[in-house]
């Protein structure tokens, strides 16, 4: 079950009463606060909709917390910028508050909305890094940074960079502070190796030394 707070469905008692009839079946419950500035500013709606609207759905049946604040617009930032987020907070207050038994981190990959029309111009050259709470954006308009400028500061001088996951995300950073060509040349690079390191992070949350963990699979070629 899907409920989006934009688009709250009208008939919700009956949607909650056929899922209520088949009692801890195998589904889950996906509640979806969409794009906000900041996740525990709609901390009060995740609430009510458990509090109020899924009572009659068995308590053992997992409700998935989902909502991203990556930033919109990044005209702002100058230099390496930390910018925060706060979606594991929000799970573990409510998680806190529920009755539910299982209550699990969602967000949308660090992706956001498309803008209607998109951008008039090209965006100018940044690096994303994702932390465990927070991202890292790394861009310089006044001193004129390209791909490779921004990923050498992120790397060599910002005091964030960590290097060892092991992941392409990572890997892509460090090519490009050798030749973007190798590396990231395009936006949707930098947004490719953000949302896969972002990923990464967020799937093995507070599990210590990701570096030593083989990701490798087997496989025939």
């Amino acid at each position: 079950m899907r409920i989006v707070r934009d688009r709250f469905p009208h008939n919700m008692e009956e949607i909650i009463a056929a899922f209520a009839a088949g009692g801890a079946a195998d589904f889950a419950i996906v509640l979806e606060g969409g794009w906000t500035r900041d996740p525990l500013s709609i901390a009060l709606w995740f609430e009510g909709v458990i509090a109020e609207n899924l009572q009659e759905i068995d308590a053992n049946v997992p409700v998935i917390l989902s909502c991203t604040s990556i930033p919109k617009m990044f005209s702002s930032f100058s230099g390496i910028t930390h910018v925060p987020f706060s979606n594991r907070q929000l799970v573990d207050q409510i998680s806190r508050k529920s009755n539910r038994t299982t209550v699990i981190y969602g967000d949308w990959g660090s992706t956001r909305p498309r803008e209607v029309g998109g951008y008039g111009s090209r965006p100018l050259d940044r690096i994303d890094y994702p932390a465990g709470d927070a991202w890292y954006i790394a861009r310089n308009k006044s001193e004129d940074w390209d791909f490779e400028d921004a990923a050498s500061e992120l790397i060599q001088k910002s005091g964030v960079w960590d290097g060892s996951l092991g992941i392409w995300g990572e890997e892509m950073i460090l090519k490009t502070t050798i030749n973007e060509e190798i590396g990231i040349d395009t936006p949707q690079k930098n947004v490719a190796a953000r949302v896969n390191i972002h990923l990464h992070r967020q799937a093995f949350y507070g599990q210590p030394n990701l570096g030593d963990m083989n990701f490798d699979e087997d496989w025939q070629d």
